[in-house]
Formats: C-alpha cells, sequence, structure tokens
C-alpha cells in the first residue's frame, strides 16, 4: 500500500506545527488526519465508503516492525524499538517532506557538502550555484567527500508526501 498525504494544511499550535491533511491509500482517500499540535494524539477518521480500506491499512501498520530508536531516553521506553503507528508514519513522511523542501531552497543558491568526518544531516555550503566542474574541484580538493547534496536533490521531486505499508 502506497499511503500519500493529501490537501496538506500546517498551522502553529500550542506544543509545536498542527497539521490537517488526507490520506490516500493507493490513489483513493480513505482518511483524514488531524493533528492539533496541542500535545494530544491526532484524530483519524476513515471517508465515508472508505472504512474497510482504513481497517486494511491500520492491521498491515500494526504487524509492522518496530522503529529501531537512537537516543538514549527514546531506548529507555522502548528498548525494543518504538511501536509503529499511523501518526507516526504521517509524521515521518511530512518531516522527511519538509527537509527535502529545505534543501532544494538551500541548493538554488549554494553548493552544499558533507565529509565523512561531518555529523550526518549537517553540510558545509559555498556561496556559489551548483555546476559539474564546482563538484569536479570538490572532489578533487576533498578525498574524504560524502555527498554532494546539490546532487542528491536534483533527481528528488517535489511530490506529495508518501510513504509505504507492506501488504503482509
Amino acid at each position: 500500500m502506497i499511503v500519500t498525504l493529501k490537501k496538506i494544511k500546517t498551522f502553529p499550535g500550542h506544543e509545536g506545527t498542527a497539521l490537517d491533511c488526507d490520506l490516500a491509500v493507493d490513489g483513493v482517500v480513505t482518511a483524514h488526519f488531524h493533528d492539533a499540535g496541542d500535545g494530544g494524539g491526532p484524530l483519524i477518521h476513515p471517508v465515508p465508503g472508505q472504512a474497510e480500506q482504513f481497517d486494511a491499512l491500520e492491521a498491515a501498520i500494526k504487524v509492522m516492525p518496530p522503529k529501531p530508536v537512537i537516543e538514549a531516553e527514546e531506548r529507555a521506553l522502548w528498548p525494543d524499538g518504538m511501536p509503529v503507528d499511523l501518526d507516526l508514519l504521517v509524521w515521518e513522511a511530512f518531516d522527511a517532506n519538509e527537509r527535502m523542501k529545505e534543501f532544494r531552497r538551500w541548493c538554488r543558491t549554494q553548493t552544499c557538502y558533507r565529509l565523512t568526518r561531518d555529523e550526518l544531516g549537517s553540510y558545509r555550503c559555498l556561496k556559489t550555484i551548483y555546476t559539474e566542474k564546482v563538484g569536479e574541484q570538490l572532489r578533487g580538493r576533498f578525498p574524504q567527500l560524502e555527498e554532494i547534496l546539490n546532487e542528491t536533490v536534483a533527481g528528488a521531486t517535489g511530490k506529495a508526501p508518501t510513504f509505504t505499508v507492506p501488504d503482509w
């Protein structure tokens, strides 16, 4: 199952970003997702006539393996990994899409790259627009070059955020 977030609206909540969107399963709008950003859980309502498809989605998510946790405080809560639910998958897809938008913005006016010793997710930026020649010069100067973000982002599209739920 491919789940796509459609009609995304965000607004400030009392405890973070609030999110309102439709969830389309394999192209068919199946549910409405609303997180008010107030610290409570989201409201997820199946669209009339799509309850069976929504139930199938939830059943498939329940058997997904737990998500590995990295931070120590999360490891204390979930030593075997964080249980996966629809809320988590929606927010991860949304966050990944927002991060990619940010990367595309960066890459419009500068060249961003990362060396092997740099922290994952942190980039060094040159105030020059990326060209293949700039990429060649970076590779020649830094043998420990891990990634040129401009090359990674070039293949990414601006399509709606999606995530895949395996049909077990």
